[in-house]
């Protein structure tokens, strides 16, 4: 069956998750997720992992935190010093000025945890340490974006994006992913297959640019010319990938000349 230039380096070129660090952290953390959280427990694929890793990173956070504020009194929770000093090395998520660790909750509750720890001492907020599944939001839809560009991902953003498509690059996978702004995947684009020889780290993230702008023009025999001459893609992938690309082409001229 003929594919697309890109399907066919999909199938050509896999990246394998096993042994990383985004599938280690899953395989050690997965029993985080609760009945209100499991729906963003996906491991289907790479770009899964990394958006449940986004969440069990957070709920790492919560079970932390709630621990270390149920050993101070509501008194000395509203000390800032023994706030701060609670919240000293626990990651966050940067979202529109204020402090996310645990992306499940709203901003409101994650100023919360922040600031004023004591509150959590009474209700309603008392019952975000009493009720795991209590005041669960979709972090996705909340947050957008500003998940994946944080410390909760090793995603690195690049400045191609349109039509509200952003674009990241993982270094250890290779792999662009193209992704909407609440973080569903609209395309990966593996590159740098085992025969890339001389890869050009200098201008690696120009380079990767221009491929995510190629890729957003619509002209796949551009984006796989520039892979080649960029060395993120061997001759030899490139001719395989070009030959389906061709025979696709040609099954897609037929189908519209039937009609």
């Amino acid at each position: 069956m003929a594919k697309t230039a890109i399907a066919a380096l999909k199938w050509a070129n896999p990246k394998s998750i096993a042994n990383s660090f985004e599938q280690t952290f899953y395989d050690a953390n997965a029993s985080l997720f609760n009945v209100k959280t499991s729906i963003y427990n996906e491991n289907r694929s790479i770009f899964d992992v990394i958006k449940s890793d986004i969440i069990l990173k957070g709920l790492f956070n919560r079970n932390k935190l709630n621990d270390d504020f149920k050993q101070f009194p509501k008194e000395q929770l509203a000390r800032e010093v023994i706030q701060t000093a609670l919240l000293e090395q626990t990651p966050f998520v940067t979202y529109q000025n204020h402090r996310i660790y645990i992306p499940t909750y709203s901003i409101e509750i994650n100023d919360i945890y922040y600031k004023h720890a004591e509150l959590l001492k009474e209700e309603p907020y008392c019952q975000c340490i009493k009720d795991e599944n209590y005041a669960i939001v979709n972090p996705f839809k909340t947050y957008g974006l500003a998940l994946l560009d944080s410390p909760f991902s090793r995603l690195i953003r690049l400045e191609a994006n349109k039509d509200n498509i952003h674009v990241f690059y993982h270094i250890d996978f290779e792999t662009l992913f193209f992704v909407d702004e609440e973080c569903n995947l609209v395309e990966d684009l593996p590159i740098l297959d085992e025969k890339c020889k001389g890869k050009d780290n200098l201008h690696l993230f120009e380079n990767l640019n221009l491929i995510a702008n190629d890729y957003f023009a619509g002209d796949r025999v551009k984006l796989f010319d520039d892979l080649l001459k960029t060395k993120l893609l061997s001759k030899y992938y490139y001719d395989e990938c070009m030959e389906e690309e061709l025979k696709y082409q040609k099954k897609m001229k037929r189908r519209n000349h039937d009609l």
